[in-house]
């Protein structure tokens, strides 16, 4: 018979970090239940990025199938980029497989499930949900005001982009919101039918962008930031005494693991200086409607040219005799003729051209210290296949040690102070209760393998296209042959718009968090 999942999604976990913490005593919850079940490595998925990662975990997909590659989608116009939202995912995600099972499911706050959708159960909006909207961040809407009432507001995502010397303040907000979602999760623990109930905390991720090095050196602020690991600690306790471990699944994973760095450097700027790319600035109409308007009435000068920055900046165009460009994280585009607007790479000059810029990119070195900064350049066609792959980058780059990529079309190389951590493909994944092995550590897991597993804790089968396998190596005994679900709709991935608002507010939002310039 299906037992009930409760599975905390822990955004940004790493056994770096946290094995030493509960040697430390911070996390004792964890450090009982990674004795008590069974641990592992969790390989997440190129690119990077919570919002490709989480789409990968929910559907056992490559960005290939889902479509998802980053918080914001390509177009066929290179750096004109729009946000992403979960209309874009292109392949049945496991809470609309379970609901064609008849089975139910909660889930609270996943990175790309907004806007949110209709599922057997409960769902609440991740990363994008803005709960000023008239759109709702819950379905059913109903829930928003249910939730509210409960336990009160459904705090934002903290900002901390800008936010240097503020440290301490950040720390407290990061602690308010793991307590506000852990208030939202139990609520709902409570009340809703549930088969499979997912949590996930994006805090973690948060704190470690700012304090990576504090917490892995031990820095001067280590004793204070470690107070949100034990307040995280708690929030697992509570969520876990929920359920009976005995008759209920327990499982704990993160979507990417961290790594310490201290310089980024801009792709497009070494794209530029090495001939590859060219680009101009075309400022709006309204920006210059605006500008003539502050020239005539000289007292709204200042207020209008910061409207003009932040609603009308100049937009970026590449030039035809460009053969490259990046406006994705860790990844780079040709400019293809007959995909890209300015195409002027002919499918025929594909390999040479990707060899040439192949090259250029492992050459460029840290013009401070001459040391390689880029450590891999791998092709994108070996990580991405499915109905979504056309938008696939073409390149993929991996740092060496200390280095991480942008694309804001700015400087070659700056060190960024205040941000001490950035992702890495090393997750965790672990799992306690009747259907898992005890006191046990297995081999790494795929973060693709996480949505087979799950359904085969309910007794169904995958559906046909999934690229992950069940996690045999985590369970206590191989599942019995999966019942397959009924017909699970097809996702066509095709894009249903943010408003204007919503877009620019979406935006500003993941500047905020340091994932878009």
């Amino acid at each position: 018979m299906a037992r009930t999942t409760l599975v905390i999604g822990l955004d940004g976990a790493d056994w770096s970090l946290l094995n030493p913490l509960m040697e430390d005593g911070a996390m004792p919850t964890l450090k009982a239940f990674v004795a008590s079940g069974v641990s592992a490595t969790l390989e997440s998925i190129r690119p990077t990025n919570s919002m490709s990662a989480w789409t990968s975990l929910m559907t056992g997909t490559n960005p290939g199938k889902h479509g998802v590659y980053d918080f914001v989608r390509k177009t066929d116009t290179p750096f004109k980029t729009t946000v992403t939202n979960s209309s874009v995912i292109g392949f049945p995600t496991i809470w609309e497989t379970l609901t064609a099972a008849g089975r139910s499911s909660c889930v609270i706050d996943m990175p790309p499930l907004y806007p949110p959708f209709e599922i057997n159960g409960a769902m609440i909006g991740g990363m994008g949900a803005v709960t000023s909207f008239d759109r709702s961040y819950t379905c059913p809407a109903e829930l928003a005001g249910e939730v509210e009432n409960a336990v009160g507001e459904f705090l934002p995502d903290v900002a901390w982009v800008g936010k240097a010397g503020q440290q301490e303040e950040l720390l407290e907000e990061w602690i308010a919101l793991v307590d506000n979602r852990r208030k939202v999760a139990e609520y709902l623990l409570g009340k809703q039918a549930w088969d499979l109930f997912f949590a996930v905390f994006v805090a973690p991720d948060r704190v470690q962008h700012v304090f990576w090095q504090e917490l892995t050196e031990r820095g001067p602020l280590y004793s204070k930031v470690r107070r949100f690991y034990e307040k995280l600690d708690e929030a697992i306790a509570r969520l876990i005494e929920r359920v009976d471990t005995t008759e209920s699944d327990v499982l704990l994973v993160s979507d990417h693991g961290f790594r310490t760095f201290h310089d980024t450097f801009d792709v497009n700027q070494v794209l530029a200086e090495a001939g590859l790319l060219k680009w101009q600035d075309v400022e709006p109409m309204a920006a210059g409607v605006l500008r003539k308007a502050g020239r005539i009435v000289k007292p709204l000068a200042g207020r209008l040219e910061q409207v003009i920055q932040r609603r009308y900046p100049a937009q970026r165009e590449l030039l035809e005799d460009s053969v490259a460009y990046s406006d994705l994280s860790e990844s780079v585009h040709l400019n293809l003729a007959g995909r890209e607007s300015t195409g002027s790479v002919s499918p025929g000059e594909v390999e040479s051209v990707r060899e040439l810029v192949t090259s250029k990119l492992l050459e460029f070195r840290d013009p401070q210290n001459g040391q390689p900064v880029i450590k891999e350049v791998l092709d994108g066609g070996d990580y991405f296949h499915g109905a979504h792959d056309g938008d696939a980058p073409d390149l993929l780059l991996e740092c060496h040690d200390g280095y991480a990529h942008n694309n804001g079309l700015g400087r070659v190389m700056f060190r960024w102070t205040y941000c001490q951590g950035v992702h890495s493909m090393n997750g965790i994944i672990a799992g306690l209760g009747p259907s898992f092995r005890q006191s046990a550590n297995a081999s790494t897991v795929s973060i693709l393998d996480v949505t087979p597993t799950l359904l085969a804790l309910q007794g169904l089968g995958a559906p046909d296209g999934t690229d992950g396998r069940i996690a045999e190596e985590l369970l206590e005994q191989t599942p019995q042959p999966a019942e397959q679900p009924v017909a699970v709709s097809e996702r066509t991935g095709e894009a249903t718009p943010y408003t204007e608002e919503e877009e620019e507010a979406v935006r500003e939002r993941l500047r905020g968090l340091g994932y878009i310039e």
